[in-house]
């Protein structure tokens, strides 16, 4: 275990200043989970996070729900922090110690208690995450719906700390990957009040449609490694809006996904090519808007 009302949300992330270009967090323009949107925060799993100073709204005692679309571009294993209210107060996390698998959990007066999902998040996929409490149960809620509760009767323990998304207190709990529409409500939301927050932004007004495809990436190189293992890099795509990601394909065949600020991957498990070595022929990447 984890060492040891208002109807608007009473923060969100869009609420937090913006870091210098080349520092961590990015803020990508970049498709994110909700059509029409494409701002979302790339976290690189070592040292980004965004701190929200503590404000009166956010120390949460009787209610609670608190809502993120994660896109992990690595397994979460271990602890992993979406939000967390300095240290533990309440939180939800990409991954625990119980099996990698995402939990809400807090420090009530009766003490900490974790809700754990059931299985692993899935990487480079948006999955959207909800922690519910309404003073007698805690809900864990997996693409707008329910998959674990708990009963806690008990209030939450009020901490005076920051709001932390993406990382948290401890030194290894760095989440990897995208982070997007992050909020948190001082009473518990109802399954259908989720679900339709799953396919509302925060704020402001959807850009036009994307309607025009990024360029082909150009001047792909190919290093064999081995017979079934070649590095590739390329040089970047555009697009009017942003490209998400890279596709990368072997005659036609989709071999794996990097993200969009990512020029450079190894591909393992290839087929030998026509001259017996290099499985790389035929190998080619695709931009993602």
């Amino acid at each position: 275990m984890r060492r040891s009302s208002s109807s608007e949300p009473t923060a969100r992330c869009s609420d937090s200043v913006r870091c210098p270009p080349g520092s961590w967090p990015r803020w990508l323009t970049a498709r994110g989970p909700i059509v029409g949107f494409s701002v979302a925060t790339l976290f690189n799993g070592t040292s980004a996070r965004v701190t929200v100073p503590d404000a009166a709204s956010l120390q949460l005692t009787t209610g609670m729900t608190l809502e993120a679309w994660v896109f992990p571009t690595a397994t979460p294993t271990g602890w992993r922090a979406i939000v967390d209210k300095t240290v533990d107060g309440y939180y939800l996390m990409a991954s625990t110690d119980q099996g990698d698998r995402p939990s809400a959990g807090g420090t009530w007066v009766g003490g900490n208690q974790n809700t754990f999902g059931p299985s692993v998040l899935a990487v480079n996929a948006w999955t959207h995450l909800a922690a519910t409490f309404d003073g007698e149960t805690v809900r864990l809620y997996v693409n707008g719906v329910q998959v674990a509760s708990q009963a806690q009767t008990t209030a939450l323990a009020s901490t005076t700390g920051t709001l932390q998304i993406g990382g948290d207190s401890y030194p290894n709990e760095f989440f990897a990957g995208r982070i997007d529409e992050v909020r948190v409500y001082n009473r518990a939301l109802t399954e259908a009040e989720i679900q339709t927050d799953m396919n509302t932004a925060v704020g402001g007004t959807p850009p036009p449609p994307d309607t025009v495809a990024p360029s082909a990436p150009a001047g792909l190189s190919a290093t064999a490694a081995s017979a079934s293992q070649v590095n590739l890099a390329w040089t970047a795509a555009t697009d009017n809006v942003g490209v998400t990601g890279y596709d990368v394909y072997q005659h036609g065949q989709h071999m794996k996904t990097v993200d969009g600020a990512t020029l450079a991957t190894t591909v393992d498990g290839l087929a030998p090519g026509p001259t017996g070595f290099g499985g790389y022929r035929g190998t080619w990447v695709h931009g993602c808007a």
